[in-house]
């Protein structure tokens, strides 16, 4: 299937076609184990085959409502103060200086700058699509796991209004193609301006105003839980919970929180071990969760990770998985024992790459396929697909043109991830660390771009955010050294409270 000028061809394309019959055959052939790394779960019964259903996660699509088709990366693909189309003036360039971002910007999109409107909607209708295939070969309609980050990079006093507007429009798009699916959206670092600046009090206007874009989604609790506080609780199913964090309340660089000052910012700790606590009295039943956000445990405050760590050792069993985003990278996690990888691994975290292709990325999304519940034993994730638009075709094409990127059983079992337990993802991780061909596999899609290098210091880099769940190994300190947007020192040289305006242009 094809998305040709904003619209959807009537007819579907070989490789749309084979793309989703090779993702349906890999779950097909997955194995039904889903046993976690606990001899209290080995001992369960067997999981009887459940039906296939699948998920998608959405990240970081960061779209750039003053993008300029002919503009340059040297000023975000935003038009200069005087209305020209050059990035001699304006901000200062924080875009790579190779050939490919530092061309003028084309009608879908440039390398070096965050999503034109049109990539956020023909991704979107591209989901659209595949989610209507997927309902018709299923029966069930995929929900959708938006791990945040709407609004673009790099702003500063004299646009800031475009982050409001930019989470609006983007909201919007999502409303007018997903009402009445499920849709777990999660606030991100990059839906606030200055970035991650968001004080931690109770019924913050700008996150109820979000609450009103998010709204159709959420029941009256979930929404008013979200309003007050920024996260909440909705049911995926009848025995899974999708958790959704506020993480930009731990993040590390969120100015205006701080453990010592605020050992539990809006009760946000407290509330998450309740909501464990209740999958855990019920797991006897099959009940779990998954646990979603933006920014990840590696770059929340060592206390705040402390805390969640602790509470996912206590009640790992009935966490099916983590998902979260910000690093616009596809590599995956784990979370052992001890804060040391060859202890007994307990969990697994997924991170998706981005919409956004800033960075030499190809706008990707990610569809999850999983096994509810079944014969007491958790929701069972078995299987990824990740589909990527080529930039340079669509500039070319004026239009997206969505290929299957690859299916994670088809590539990495011959590395050790057989079932998509625990077990083989540890497996999976100890064969990458060797930096042979494991790893090649995973550095050839972990930026969406079969091109990427990655230097010494970024696979070292890479390595420790796969490590680094637990940040109390000495050896992680270094890991918050490196973020996706910590290149850069943007919105942070603004420190004006814009929390307090009204700008989501409703």
């Amino acid at each position: 299937r094809r998305v040709h000028g904003g619209t959807l061809s009537s007819g579907r394309s070989t490789t749309m076609r084979s793309g989703l019959a090779l993702l349906l055959l890999a779950v097909a052939a997955a194995v039904n184990a889903g046993i976690l790394s606990s001899q209290t779960l080995r001992a369960m019964p067997p999981r009887s085959p459940a039906p296939t259903r699948y998920f998608w996660q959405l990240s970081d699509v960061h779209t750039e409502i003053g993008y300029c088709v002919g503009c340059f990366p040297s000023n975000f693909c935003r038009k200069t103060p005087d209305g020209g189309a050059p990035g001699s003036a304006g901000h200062s360039s924080g875009s790579s200086s190779s050939s490919s971002t530092n061309q003028p910007a084309g009608p879908m999109g440039s390398y070096g700058c965050d999503s034109p409107v049109r990539l956020t909607t023909e991704t979107f209708q591209f989901m659209q699509s595949e989610s209507q295939a997927l309902e018709q070969a299923t029966g069930f309609k995929p929900a959708i796991l938006w791990t945040g980050d709407s609004g673009p990079h790099a702003l500063d006093a004299s646009d800031s209004g475009n982050m409001g507007l930019s989470v609006a429009i983007t909201s919007r798009l999502m409303t007018n193609l997903f009402t009445g699916y499920q849709v777990f959206p999660a606030i991100g670092n990059l839906d606030f301006y200055p970035d991650a600046q968001e004080p931690p009090i109770v019924n913050n206007q700008y996150i109820v105003q979000l609450a009103g874009l998010w709204g159709n989604w959420l029941s009256p609790g979930a929404l008013a839980t979200f309003s007050e506080n920024g996260y909440y609780v909705e049911p995926l199913d009848a025995t899974t919970q999708v958790v959704v964090l506020n993480t930009v309340l731990w993040f590390y660089k969120n100015p205006l929180v701080h453990p010592s000052k605020m050992p539990d910012p809006l009760g946000q700790m407290a509330w998450l071990e309740s909501v464990l606590a209740s999958a855990w009295g019920n797991r006897t039943e099959g009940h779990s969760v998954i646990i979603m956000g933006h920014v990840p445990p590696q770059h929340f405050h060592k206390s705040y990770n402390e805390g969640f760590i602790s509470l996912m050792r206590k009640y790992y069993p009935v966490v099916s998985g983590l998902v979260f985003a910000h690093w616009h990278q596809d590599v995956f996690s784990l979370l052992w024992e001890t804060d040391k990888d060859s202890s007994t691994p307990l969990l697994v975290q997924f991170s998706q790459t981005s919409v956004t292709p800033r960075r030499g990325r190809n706008p990707s999304v990610r569809v999850y396929s999983y096994e509810p519940s079944a014969a007491a034993q958790p929701l069972k994730i078995t299987d990824w697909t990740n589909f990527i638009a080529v930039l340079t075709t669509a500039n070319t094409q004026n239009h997206t043109s969505w290929l299957t990127e690859y299916t994670a059983s088809a590539v990495y079992s011959q590395f050790g991830l057989k079932d998509f337990s625990v077990d083989s993802f540890n497996a999976l991780y100890q064969e990458i660390k060797t930096q042979g061909d494991a790893y090649k596999a995973l550095i050839a899609r972990v930026n969406a771009n079969p091109n990427f290098q990655c230097s010494s210091s970024c696979a070292d880099t890479l390595l420790l955010k796969m490590m680094c769940v637990d940040l109390k190994n000495s050896k992680c300190d270094a890991v918050q050294t490196f973020d996706a947007h910590a290149e850069e020192a943007e919105n942070f040289h603004d420190t004006k409270p814009w929390w307090s305006q009204s700008d989501l242009g409703q």
